[in-house]
């Protein structure tokens, strides 16, 4: 007669059993959860593993869906300053016409020595009155070369409205192309005149030496912030190499 298994041993033996498929069970559940997949896109580690399952790599991680492509900026001409060279003409120097007369310690002027061939430049200017904006009372005034015949063609009171986009500022902020600067050959200001422009890429190019002239017309004291040109060398000329500089 056979002997049956005492209830405890029964008991041992159904636990053991129970043990081992719960391991399995759980063993499968980690491995399959382990894997790298649309659910668990932490675990592609690597750009091929990522790539293999239909996902996408971007920014040293993988992503379910493709990078965002960036917007078009705003401000192109503003961003294209980025890595270019500059030459400061002035900075920080108060400027008014006290008695609507032009005074020279309130006026600026300076000499821009070229040396090779630009490609292509800006110039930017910042002004202020109270640290605010300038007003339609007061205008930016830019002249250069100032000291020929013709002066009157080469620049005058900047024409606000025509500024290539910048970003929102809490001054005046204006951006030109060189070859494109609009100005208001007279007084007084405003904006709903017709400018003319000129031309102050070819002055650059065509002359070793460039005079300008500035101030801001206005009956209380003001700021001229910053003036600065941006430029790039000609890469066909001189080896690439240019500079614009200040005679000091």
């Amino acid at each position: 007669m056979t002997k049956k298994p005492s209830p405890i041993i029964s008991y041992i033996l159904a636990l053991v059993v129970t043990i081992l498929i719960a391991s399995y069970a759980i063993s499968f559940f980690v491995q399959k959860s382990a894997v790298c997949d649309k659910d668990h896109v932490q675990l592609c580690a690597t750009e091929n593993i990522c790539s293999t399952d239909g996902l996408y790599w971007w920014d040293n991680a993988c992503h379910l869906i493709e990078q965002p492509k960036p917007a078009p900026s705003e401000y192109p001409d503003y961003d294209a300053l980025q890595g270019m060279k500059s030459l400061p003409l002035v900075e920080n120097f108060v400027s008014y016409t006290p008695k609507s007369q032009v005074l020279e310690k309130y006026s600026k002027k300076g000499i821009i020595l070229n040396s090779g061939k630009i490609s292509r430049g800006y110039l930017e200017v910042t002004a202020s009155i109270n640290d605010k904006p300038l007003t339609s009372w007061e205008s930016m005034y830019f002249k250069a070369p100032y000291d020929v015949v013709n002066h009157y063609e080469y620049g005058g009171h900047l024409f606000r409205p025509d500024s290539l986009k910048v970003p929102p500022s809490d001054i005046t902020h204006l951006l030109y192309s060189l070859n494109n600067i609009p100005f208001l050959p007279n007084f007084p200001y405003s904006e709903s005149a017709k400018p003319n422009t000129f031309d102050l890429f070819e002055i650059i190019n065509d002359k070793k030496e460039v005079k300008f002239y500035t101030f801001i017309s206005s009956l209380n004291p003001a700021k001229i912030n910053l003036i600065k040109i941006y430029y790039e060398c000609d890469g066909e000329v001189n080896a690439g190499n240019c500079s614009l500089t200040l005679e000091k």
